[in-house]
Order: C-alpha cells, then structure tokens, then sequence
C-alpha cells in the first residue's frame, strides 16, 4: 500500500496561471450525480461521527488503497506522518490530521455550509467552517470560526483517492500573531510560518474569487463563497463569546516542539491545487432529494391515499431536450440501450444510458414527436447535453434545452382519465401507456402524454408556462367530484413509486441495467454506448441485484448508505428507506452481492449505530400485475374513485361497527387538525376582523365556531377559534396554508404574529356517550363541568395535557391534546381503560361521513363559496362588528339568500351519486350535489344539495341522474341535541 505525503509551497507561486491546466490534466468521467450527490453525504455522516467518536477506522472503507490527503504545515518535519502512515495504514492519515495536532482543548467543530459537485470530473466540494475553541488564562472559553473548502477526488464504487484541504489563511496568520504575542512558541519557527501565510493569503484569496466566478457561470442561484471578503476574513471581528470577550495578548498557550504543529491544528493548507470546480458544476440543491416519510406524516398519508383512490396533481417539470434532425432516431439509438428507433410518432420509451462499462450514467423517457424531433424527459439535462457532445460525431444531430417553455402537470389517479376528459377537446380514452398527442383546453394548444411515477392510471399536461394557472383551474374545477388534490408532499418520489419498485438514479446510478431488473428494457439487436460490457454480463451474471425489503419497526430511521448484513457477513447498502402508507410498513431498496443475499434471506440493517431486522424480497410491493391499469379495470376504480365522502353504504360492516360504538357507547381516534397559534396585544381585534363570529368575545379558555369570508361574503374556510389566554389563540383548521396567506394579506399595523404548531400537537378526539366517563378514568382533574366549546389544563398519567369539550359527530365528545412524544402513553390509557365501556378506535371515514352528515355538520367541500346564510350559519354572525365580508353579508340579509343548503334522502339503497351531480324538477336544474352517503343510524342514504331557493324547498321531489330524492332539512339525528344536553 503506497501513500503519498507532499509539502511543497511552491506550487502556489503558479497557481493563477494553471487553473486551465488543472482542469484539462483530468480525465472525464461523468459520474451520475446522484451517485456523487449519494456519496457526498455518506462521506459527510461518517466524518460527523467520526469525530464525534474520535474512531477515524470506519472512515477507511470509502478510500482507495492509493488514498492521498495533500496539505502544507510548514516548519514540520515532512517525513513525520509519511513515517506514521506507513506504519499505521491509510487511517492514520484522518487520525493523524484530526486527533494527534489538536491543541488541547475539547469542543471543535465543522458545520457544513455548502456542497458543490463536477459529475464530469468526479469532484466534490465541501464548504465548510472551522470553528475553533480557545481557553483564556482565567478559563473561559471563546470560539474563532474560519472558512475552507475541502476538495474529493471520487474514484467510483463509492471510494474517494484525493482529500485536500484548502484552509483560510488569513485566519492563520491572526492566529500566528496571537501566537506570537502569547510567546509560547520558537519565534523563529513562528515568524517563518508567519511570513508563509501571507503569501499564501494572496494565492489563495485568488483561488477562491476564481472559485465563486465558475460556480456563478454554472448557473447556481448563489455564490459559493457568501460574502466571501465580509466577515470570513475577520474572524475575531466576528468571534463568538462564551463568558467575556477575547483579549488575543492574553491567550492560553500550549507548549509546541520544533517538529509539533504550532497552534491551530486545522492550519492545514494544500500544496497541491491539481483541480477546480467546472462550470458546469451542480449544485447540490438542484438534484431531487428524498426525505424519508414517516408513519406521522398526516398531510403525506392524505396526498398519497388520495393519488391510490381518488386523483391528484402536482407541476413538477422534467428538464427537456428537444433533439431534431436527419440523424436524430440512429443518433439516440446510439445513445441509448432501448429499442428508441423502433417508436413511432407518438409513442415514448423508457430507457437508460450508459458508459463504456455498461453502468447507468441516466433513465429517460424519449418522446418522438415527429418524424426527426423528439423530446427526452430528464432530471440531469447538462450531464445529457455533456454526454452527446462528448460522442456525437458527424451525425446532423441538433439538441436543445426546452424546460424553460414547457410546462408540466402530472394528473395521477384512478380518476385522472375521468378528469381530463372533463376539459380536453379530444377523449384521451384510447391513448396508450407512453403515448402523447397534441390536444386543447378550448383554444390553448397542449400535449397529453399517458406516463406517470405512482403506479396509478397516470397522465401528464405539457403547456405553455404562461397557460399553466388555465390547465390549474380546469384541473380543480373538474376534479372536485373525485376529491381532487394538489399534491405538495414528497410522496411523488417516496411512498408511491416505491411501494411500486421505482427507481431514480440515486438507486440504480453506477449499476448496469441487469443489476437493476431493467433488462427487459435493453434491445439487443442494436450497438449502444455500453453494450459490451453488458453482454459480458450477460454471459456471467450480474453480481449485484436491487432488491426491496421491508421493517416491521415503525420508529425505524435507515439512512441511504446504510449497510446490510447477511448471516453476519456484509452484503449491500441500502439505497432508499421510506414508509408504504398503502402497505402500512416502512419499506426501502438495498443493492446486495449476489453471492452473498437473495430474496427471503433475513437481514440486518445498521444505520447510526443502530440495528433494524429486515427481510429481503422482491421490490415491486404494491400491484405487481398492474392490474389496477389495465383497460379492464380501470372503469371501476373511476367509479370507486368518485366523492370520498360518499363512499360508505349499508353493508360495510367495520364502518357500521365504528358508527354504532361512537353512537352507543365511545370510540377515539387521533386526527390533528392543523392548529395556528396567534398573539399579540391586537391578536384579539386582528381575529375578529378576519371572521364572522364573536372570537372578541370569547373568555380564556372559551372556544368559538366561525367562519372566514372574502370581500364578497363567500366562506373560505371554516374554523375553532380557542382563546388559550389573554393574548393568545389558537385556531384550529384544515387548511392551514390558505388561512396565513389570507390573514398575511390582510395584516396592517396589528401587533399580531402567527405561526403553525401542529408539529408540537398531536390531539386524540374521544366521542360518544360514554366519553365523559372514561376521561374521567384516564385525567387527573374531573371533567364533569367542562362545558361545550371550553377547554382546560389537565394531566394523564403524569403528561400534561388539555381537554376540550368538543366534536364532529353530534355526541358528547372531547378532544385530548397532548405533546405528540405523550401520544403513545394517551393511547395507551384510552385502550386499557377504555375496555371496560366498550371503546373502539374508530379506523374508517364514518368521522367525516355518516357520523356528522346525520347530524347536519358540514365540510368546506359543502359551504367553500356559499354565504354564511345560504348553508345555515346564519346564527355564527356577530353584526355587532366590523368583519371581512360584512357589506356584502348585509346586502345579502335584505335582499335574501338565492341559495340553501338542504338535505336529500334516497330510498334506492344501491344509488350512486356523485359530488357536483344536478338535481333536477322536470327538465330544470334546481341545484347540485355536495355530499352522499348511508346514515346508519336513520338507515337511509342522505346527501346534501345546494338548491336555488327559487325553484326549489323542502319537500319537493327531484331527480338526481334519474334517482328519484326528496328534499328534507339536513339534521336527520338528535335534531333538539338532547343527547348532549346536561
């Protein structure tokens, strides 16, 4: 094993001159970036721990066995650590820089700032700073923080060759004038490290400026050296001060030999600057991170539940390339390994790309639009462009980026079919999977392709940027009878396509395409970049295989980069670890040795430090026969997939069960509302000009039920506004995101602020007749008195917690919230002590189905642009103030309301009636659908309707899709609220 050791300053003297002969000495590699962007935070997670652990060992595994970290300390003997790492092995080479030259005093730390990457090159950059703590003669501590650059040299298979650090100097030649003052070393030795700064200052104060100019030529949003002569460059202006401030002629000092570091353990300057950033470097922010789901995450289960069952949307454009001209289909075959020349016009294929040694460098969709034009979707357009120039040759080829004028909306869903059929000119009925066809939107022109990441019926609108609000509006409009939803979470790229088996560059990045189970998509009958490595795999096997595994533990958290073991042997590293709400159990992929794991083996993972049982399989989880796409079954999932309110029928046993515990005895169940907190000495009046009722006159710990109107006295959202002190409420919502924009929008010169504490919530509604009771087993104070709409302080079992008395299904019911770490323990109570009045914790939709809609209780998806006049909430105005709204509520009150909420009941027990269906008298539409469903208490199908009061009233018979209906008042149940009267 040969090591090299350099200490050479000179190279400096040149080091304006040969940037361009750095660059152009290094070979191309083009890495994916996903795997340098993977490998970034592997190297940056083992170097965290390691010096968390002073245990450098484990750091060995990513270094070749030709490892060279390259720095400068002048006045050290250089054959020192060459002495002791030919002794000790390549660790020596991290214990020796971070343990041996420290100076003494505990405490040193090396936040991350930024990371940049050169995908070509093979290079990672690590911004970062030093912060150094120093001990004053009276004890205190105070901290200097520097600024460096680190520079890797990748060498593939997750390894790196070069580390080389590139320190601020101008922070060492301070710290070498304190040195000097302080008087604790050689002054010879201290002068001469002294003078070498300096002149290292100005080379490296050049590097850095030509730094910052590339990655501004790469397009980055900012520089990668912030204020690079503000602040760094002064690090005592802008030291932090533990206990008083820094006297520098007073530092401590520690004894240093002549063959000693002096002073700064980190004064670790490189001598050897072989290579810089490119411009076409990436930036790190750039590339499509994938945060782990979590079984907590409330908004994801929602978004994802609703893309398996219903339809949702989200923009989330793909980099385009447009590549045209005579030789454009033999050039992209060429380039790619799937059969691309084979498509015809308007057809897509799925395909990877590889390098000589038939590992995947990218997976694209290649789209041929016309005869010689086709578009590449792709999440790595300059590493694309930068590969075909590298191999184009004398083809009349011709590529360019088109993101900027193109954009997409992915519509996914059982019901995405049924949407867009609702607005496009043309049916999309008949196009194929990876099919795409021109079509409109009235008179704007757009393309719909048949593709999708979700494992549902998928589609994606392509449009100009300028028409996407129109594509957004058509999307909401029409989607609203099959619950549509805009998906903002990251179950796109997390629980969806991996309960799938998807995969992104970040899994298959460095294998080859039979590693991955992409072997079907190779055509073998062409000559691709790469083929003949593969067929030598072919020939003997792949010796890596992708495979999915799956953790019963649901507090399990696997980093990407974690090992897996085998019968105790290593095996693979995991690649991605997420939570299947569909599957309800955390699920991740792992590339493993062939020889080493299989399918069915039982595994062991091992992420910071822990330990999580596995079993490996295969990583298709969710429909592995795609029968939930295929044209048999797609009708009836459309059908399913319409009104997620409705969807609860008579024979449904487990919802009937939940209904009837709730109605008969007590069922709980933990469904947090987003809460907003808002204070301030105007938070008061702020809250009563935002809504309708009369929050200014709620007591502490009084509640009230309002709503919130625009100008034209239309709700937009309906809300519990609790008074949890003086000067501080919190407002309980479903739509927290709109409520902030609206108040942002309508804030002046209030002393008010609000913030979301839902994250510091978890709240556990408890309802039926019994509920009383059995809070009254589980809390420390009775809640006998505890009256509707109040809410106090209390404990269960020790956690502090508070009770409301309040809820959403017309018993007597209570709302517990509790620290979320509480949960686990308020669950607990609630089970164990629930036994004995029959408790059951309620697992279907009946809390916002048949529960409140017997009841009377409305949705936004019922009220959301009525008055609050027009659906019954007349009584919830306070006309004694001033509210958003009001004018417009006033004009309403003489004239009357044209509208009204009422409810309808169905004798056809086999009815199916949709959200935004027309009800019909004769040939007249009189109004239309907001919500079905089956009463299980009144047994009976129930829905409401808002009608025009002119041509419609209780009583009336109407049609509704040719179902005969009657209108009635829309509170079926406990009309006098006697059930929940003292």
């Amino acid at each position: 094993m040969n090591f090299t050791v350099e200490n050479d300053a000179h190279v400096f003297d040149q080091i304006d001159n040969n940037y361009t002969a750095h660059v152009n000495d290094i070979n191309c590699h083009n890495y994916a970036p996903v795997e340098l962007k993977q490998f970034a935070e592997m190297w940056k997670k083992a170097l965290d721990k390691a010096r968390k652990t002073r245990d450098y060992a484990p750091l060995a595994r990513y270094m070749t066995d030709d490892f060279k970290y390259t720095w400068c300390l002048p006045g050290v003997d250089p054959t020192y650590f060459h002495k002791r790492l030919e002794a000790n092995g390549k660790d020596e080479v991290v214990n020796t820089v971070h343990i041996d030259t420290m100076i003494g005093v505990e405490g040193w730390d090396y936040p991350w700032i930024e990371t940049y990457i050169d995908p070509r090159k093979g290079v990672i950059f690590y911004m970062w700073k030093e912060v150094t703590p120093y001990r004053k003669k009276d004890g205190t501590l105070f901290e200097n923080q520097a600024f460096a650059v680190t520079r890797l040299d990748y060498a593939g298979g997750y390894k790196v060759k070069v580390m080389e650090d590139l320190v601020d100097c101008e922070f060492h030649i301070a710290l070498v004038d304190e040195t000097i003052a302080a008087g604790f070393a050689p002054e010879s030795l201290i002068q001469k490290q002294n003078e070498y700064y300096r002149q290292l200052a100005k080379d490296y104060n050049a590097f850095y400026r030509h730094l910052e100019e590339l990655c501004s030529q790469a397009g980055n949003d900012k520089s990668m050296i912030p204020d690079l002569l503000d602040g760094y460059y002064s690090p005592y202006k802008n030291a932090v001060v533990k206990g008083v401030e820094p006297e520098l002629e007073t530092v401590d000092a520690y004894p240093v030999s002549e063959t000693a570091v002096p002073a700064d353990s980190k004064a670790l300057v490189s001598n050897q600057l072989e290579r810089e950033i490119e411009p076409s470097a990436v930036h790190l922010s750039e590339i499509c991170t994938q945060p782990e789901l979590s079984i907590q995450d409330a908004k994801a289960f929602g978004e994802h539940m609703t893309v398996r069952n219903h339809v949702g949307y989200y923009d989330f454009t793909h980099k385009l390339l447009e590549v045209t001209g005579l030789d454009a289909r033999s050039f992209l075959s060429r380039m790619f390994v799937g059969p691309v020349a084979k498509a015809k016009i308007g057809q897509g294929k799925y395909t990877t790309m590889l390098n000589e040694d038939g590992q995947i460098i990218d997976d694209v969709i290649v789209f041929r639009i016309e005869e010689d034009k086709y578009w590449i979707s792709t999440l790595y357009i300059e590493e694309l462009i930068a590969w075909f120039n590298a191999h184009k040759t004398y083809e009349e080829v011709y590529y360019s980026e088109i993101t900027g004028i193109t954009f997409m909306y992915a519509v996914q869903g059982p019901a995405s079919r049924a949407v867009l059929n609702g607005f496009l000119k043309e049916s999309v009925t008949e196009l194929k999977q990876f099919q795409i066809c021109n079509n409109s939107i009235g008179e704007i022109p757009v393309k719909v392709a048949r593709s999708g990441f979700t494992g549902e019926l998928g589609y994606e609108i392509y449009c100009k940027p300028e028409d996407r609000e129109l594509v957004k509006d058509a999307l909401e409009r029409e989607g609203q009878r099959y619950g549509i939803t805009e998906i903002t979470t990251d179950v796109i790229i997390n629980s969806l396509p991996r309960e799938k088996g998807y995969v992104l560059m970040s899994d298959i990045g460095g294998l080859n395409p039979m590693e991955c189970g992409l072997g079907w998509s190779i055509d073998w009958t062409k000559n691709f970049i790469g083929k003949t490595a593969l067929e030598k795999v072919n020939v003997q096997g792949a010796k890596k295989e992708l495979l999915g595994f799956a953790v019963n533990d649901d507090s399990a958290v696997i980093n990407a980069g974690a090992e897996v073991f085998v019968n105790n042997e290593y095996a693979g590293r995991v690649t991605v670890f997420t939570y299947g709400f569909s599957l309800k159990k955390n699920i991740g992929y792992a590339v493993v040795n062939v020889c080493t794991a299989n399918i069915g083996d039982f595994a062991v993972i091992v992420s910071e430090g822990k330990r999580y049982e596995a079993v490996l399989r295969d990583r298709v989880f969710y429909d592995p026969k795609n029968d939930r796409i295929k044209e048999r079954n797609i009708a009836e999932l459309e059908k399913a997939a319409l009104n997620p309110y409705a969807s609860l029928r008579k024979n449904d046993s487990s919802a009937k069960r939940d209904h009837e515990s709730v109605r008969n005895a007590v069922g709980y169940y933990d469904f947090t509302h987003k809460l907003l907190e808002v204070t301030g000495l105007d938070a008061r009046s702020f809250l009563s000009k935002m809504f309708v009722g009369a929050v200014a006159k709620a007591k502490v710990n009084q509640a009230k039920y309002t709503t919130m109107l625009n100008e034209s006295g239309q709700i937009i959202d309906d809300v519990i506004v609790f008074r949890m002190d003086e000067d501080k409420y919190w407002v309980s919502t479903l739509y927290i995101e709109k409520l902030i924009v609206w108040f942002d929008a309508h804030k002046n010169y209030e002393e008010v602020s609000y913030r979301e504490i839902t994250e510091d919530i978890t709240m556990y509604a408890v309802q039926g007749p019994c509920a009383r009771r059995l809070l009254n087993d589980i809390v420390k104070e009775p809640i006998d008195s505890l009256r509707n709409f109040f809410i106090n302080d209390n404990t269960l079992a020790g956690a502090a917690v508070k009770i409301a008395r309040s809820g959403f299904t017309g018993e007597l019911g209570y709302e517990i919230y509790c620290n979320p770490r509480d949960a686990d323990l308020v669950e607990k109570e609630l089970k164990e002590k629930g036994k004995k009045y029959h408790a059951v914790k309620i697992a279907t939709d009946v809390i916002t189905t048949s529960l409140p809609r017997e009841k009377g209780f409305v949705l936004m998806s019922d009220i959301g642009g009525c008055s609050p006049l027009e659906c019954g909430l007349g009584w919830s105005i306070d006309w004694n103030k001033n509210f958003i709204g009001k004018a417009a509520l006033q004009k309403e009150q003489m004239q009357g309301s044209r509208r009204e909420l009422l409810g309808f009941v169905v004798e056809d027990d086999s009815a199916e009636i949709t959200e935004g269906a027309e009800a019909k008298i004769g040939s007249k539409t009189v109004g239309k659908v907001t919500m079905f469903t089956y009463g299980f208490t009144i047994q009976k199908n129930i829905g409401f309707v808002l009608i025009c009061k002119e041509d419609a009233k209780i009583g009336d018979k109407i049609l509704i899709n040719g179902i005969p209906a009657i209108l009635t008042d829309r509170i079926w149940y406990d009309q006098n609220n006697s059930r929940i009267r003292s």
